[in-house]
C-alpha cells in the first residue's frame, strides 16, 4: 500500500511539472495570402531543449514558399530547434517570442540564410553562442529586448554590416564589450535603455557615423558621467536619449561638435551644471531638462534661438563657471565670475558698416549710431546678470545699483549722441544745399 501510495506522488509530481502532461511538438500552419508566397504559424513545445525533432508536422504546405514564420501563443521551448531553418530555408522573418527562450545556439539559424528580421523579444534568454547570427549577412534588423542577458560575445555582430535596427532595452546587463559593435557601420538605430549601465564606453560608438537614434534611458540605467567626446562620431544622429539616469554636470568635451541638429533628453536627471560651449557645439533642436536642479524646461529650436537657450540653462552656466570648469565661450556672451560681483561683458569690436561712405560726416553720424547699438545691447545684459545673480541678494544690491547708474548716465549720453546726429544732418544737408 505504501508502495502505491509513494507510486502515486511520484507520476503527479512528474505531471505537475509537464514532463509527461504533452509530448514534445512541433507544427506549422500555413496561410498563404499570395500564390508565390505564405506566412507560418510555428507551434512548439519542447520543454527540454531537444534538437532531435525529425520532421514539422501540419498540413499539406509547400516549404520553399514560407517567408515568414511566426510561433503562436503559448508556445514553450528553451531553445531553436535547428531543423526549422533546415526546413525553411527560404525564411526572411522570423519572429519567437514570448516562448521562454533561454538560449541561441549556433545551429539556431544557420540554415537561414535570407533572414532580414529577428525577433526573439520577451524571452528567458541568458546565453547567445558568438557564431549564432554568423551565417545571417542579410539581418537588417535584430529584437533582443526583455531577455536575461547578461553579457554577449564581442564577435557576435561580426557579420552584420547591413544591420541597420538593433533592440537590446530591459536586459540585465553587467557587461557589454567595447567593440561589440564595432562592424555594424550601418546601423541607424540602437536601443540600450533600461539596461543597467553605469559607465558608457566610447568605442560602442566610434564605427557607428550612421546613427540616427541612440537610447540609453531609464531608471535601470545609472549613467554619473560622459567620457570625452564618447558621441562624436555620431555625425548623423537625430536623437539621443538619456533621461531617467544620474548625470550631473554636462561637459561640452562629451558631446564634441555634432552637425545634425539632435533632440537630447535629460529629463529627469540631477544636473546642476552645464558647459555653455554645449548649446554651440551639439546645435541641438531641442533639449529636455525638466526634473533636474538647475532647470526645470525644454527648450526647441536652439538652433536658431540660442538667447532664449541661454534664458532657459542660466543657472545652468552660472554654476559651471562656479565650479572652476573652463569653457570656449563665444565673445557675444555674457559672462559671470563666480570669484566677484561684477559682471563682465565681452564685447565684439566695432566695425563701421557697409553702408557708412568714407564722407566725413556720413561715418561720424554711422559711428554714433553704432555707440547707442552697443549702449542698447549693454542695458539688456546688465539685465541678464542681475537675475543670473538672484540667489545673491547683496550682490544684487550692488550691480542693480551700479547698473542704475550707468542706465541713467548712458541714456543720458544716448539723448546728447541723437541730438549731435540732429545737428550733424542738419549741418551736412545745409552743406549740401549750398555746394549746389
Amino acid at each position: 500500500m505504501r508502495l502505491k501510495i509513494i507510486l502515486s506522488i511520484f507520476i503527479y509530481l512528474l505531471y505537475s511539472n509537464g514532463v509527461l502532461c504533452q509530448n514534445e511538438v512541433l507544427r506549422c500552419d500555413f496561410i498563404c495570402w499570395v500564390p508565390t508566397a505564405c506566412n507560418g504559424n510555428l507551434t512548439i513545445f519542447n520543454p527540454n531543449g531537444l534538437n532531435n525533432f525529425t520532421e514539422i508536422t501540419g498540413p499539406t504546405r509547400q516549404d520553399d514558399l514560407l517567408t515568414e514564420l511566426y510561433s503562436v501563443s503559448g508556445s514553450y521551448s528553451v531553445n531553436v530547434p535547428q531543423l526549422i531553418c533546415e526546413t525553411f530555408k527560404k525564411l526572411s522573418k522570423i519572429g519567437l517570442a514570448q516562448m521562454s527562450l533561454e538560449r541561441i545556439d549556433d545551429y539556431s539559424f544557420r540554415s537561414c540564410k535570407e533572414l532580414t528580421f529577428i525577433f526573439l523579444w520577451g524571452n528567458n534568454i541568458s546565453y547567445i553562442d558568438e557564431n549564432a547570427f554568423s551565417e545571417n549577412p542579410k539581418l537588417i534588423q535584430l529584437a533582443l529586448y526583455e531577455n536575461k542577458l547578461k553579457t554577449l560575445p564581442e564577435n557576435l555582430f561580426l557579420n552584420q554590416q547591413k544591420l541597420e535596427s538593433l533592440s537590446l532595452e530591459n536586459n540585465p546587463f553587467t557587461d557589454i564589450p567595447k567593440y561589440l559593435f564595432k562592424s555594424l557601420i550601418n546601423l541607424e538605430v540602437l536601443y540600450l535603455k533600461n539596461d543597467q549601465i553605469i559607465d558608457v564606453k566610447p568605442e560602442w560608438f566610434e564605427t557607428l557615423g550612421l546613427l540616427r537614434y541612440l537610447d540609453l534611458s531609464y531608471e535601470s540605467n545609472r549613467i554619473e558621467n560622459l567620457p570625452s567626446k564618447v558621441f562624436e562620431p555620431l555625425k548623423s544622429v537625430t536623437f539621443i536619449g538619456l533621461r531617467d539616469n544620474k548625470l550631473t554636470v554636462i561637459h561640452a568635451d562629451s558631446f564634441g561638435i555634432l552637425i545634425s541638429a539632435p533632440k537630447i533628453d535629460f529629463y529627469n536627471n540631477q544636473i546642476n551644471a552645464i558647459d555653455i560651449q554645449f548649446i554651440f557645439n551639439t546645435n541641438a533642436s531641442v533639449i529636455y531638462m525638466q526634473k533636474n536642479v538647475c532647470a526645470n524646461v525644454s527648450i526647441s529650436d536652439s538652433s536658431t534661438s540660442k538667447n532664449l537657450m541661454k534664458t532657459g540653462f542660466r543657472k545652468c552656466f552660472y554654476n559651471y563657471k562656479a565650479l572652476g570648469q573652463t569653457s570656449t565661450i563665444p565673445t557675444t556672451v555674457t559672462t559671470i565670475s563666480s570669484t566677484t560681483s561684477r559682471s563682465t561683458t565681452v564685447i565684439p569690436s566695432t566695425s563701421t558698416s557697409s553702408s557708412c561712405s568714407s564722407d566725413n560726416w556720413t561715418t561720424r553720424i554711422c559711428t554714433i549710431e553704432d555707440n547707442i547699438d552697443e549702449f542698447e545691447n549693454n542695458f539688456e545684459e546688465f539685465g541678464e546678470n542681475i537675475i543670473n545673480l538672484s540667489t545673491d541678494q547683496e550682490k544684487i544690491k550692488v550691480i542693480l545699483k551700479e547698473h542704475l547708474n550707468l542706465i541713467l548716465e548712458n541714456q543720458n549720453k544716448i539723448a546728447s549722441l541723437e541730438a549731435i546726429i540732429a545737428g550733424l544732418q542738419e549741418e551736412l544737408s545745409n552743406n549740401k544745399g549750398t555746394s549746389n
